[in-house]
């Protein structure tokens, strides 16, 4: 019985001996790992430095170039701030100016549609004429001219008041013509 328990015993001893051996072979593995990847992160840390090094550098040779250009708008020298300064300030006006110009064109194509009017423009050298046949609007611009004093504002519009002597009642009937003609002749010409 002693020789089985010393041999119980030695195995047990050997088992022990062969996992500490074991735990020992890995613990080893472990550490060979761990230093390979810390030089890697360390080699890492060194490369990111090295390009954040050399993009600051970059950024600030393209900042010393800048500095260095001078525009000329005209006569005047003006540095790259300056020079960024006003296409930023043209930029805004140029939006503000299509803006502006959008809300002109619906006005111009609204009075044109109420009034039956058509403008020309005709080039001659550096000039350009703007012209356009009688309409609507001339019609009522000349009969405004003789009866403004006898306008009313009524619920449907305005009104003449046309009570007067025969000399008002010749002109009225006249400028009724006239107005009868450039009308007529504004909606034959649509299609």
């Amino acid at each position: 019985m002693k020789r089985l328990t010393i041999i119980v015993l030695l195995l047990i001893f050997l088992f022990i001996g062969a996992f500490a051996g074991y735990i020992a072979f890995q613990n080893s593995r472990l550490q060979n790992i761990i230093a390979q990847q810390d030089q890697l992160i360390k080699k890492a840390n060194h490369d990111n430095g090295s390009y954040l090094d050399r993009a600051r550098n970059y950024k600030d040779s393209v900042k010393t170039i800048t500095e260095r250009i001078s525009f000329l708008m005209g006569n005047k020298k003006m540095t790259s701030d300056q020079f960024i300064q006003l296409y930023n300030t043209t930029s805004e006006q140029r939006d503000s100016l299509a803006a502006l110009l959008s809300d002109e064109r619906f006005l111009f194509n609204y009075a044109k549609d109420q009034y039956g009017f058509n403008v020309f423009l005709y080039k001659n050298n550096d000039t350009t004429i703007a012209s356009s046949k009688l309409s609507r609007a001339d019609s009522a611009k000349i009969a405004f001219k003789y009866f403004k004093g006898r306008l009313k504002r009524t619920n449907n519009g305005w009104e003449i008041n046309t009570f007067g002597n025969e000399a008002d009642q010749r002109k009225i009937k006249t400028l009724y013509d006239k107005a009868k003609e450039i009308i007529s002749s504004d909606s034959s010409k649509k299609p």
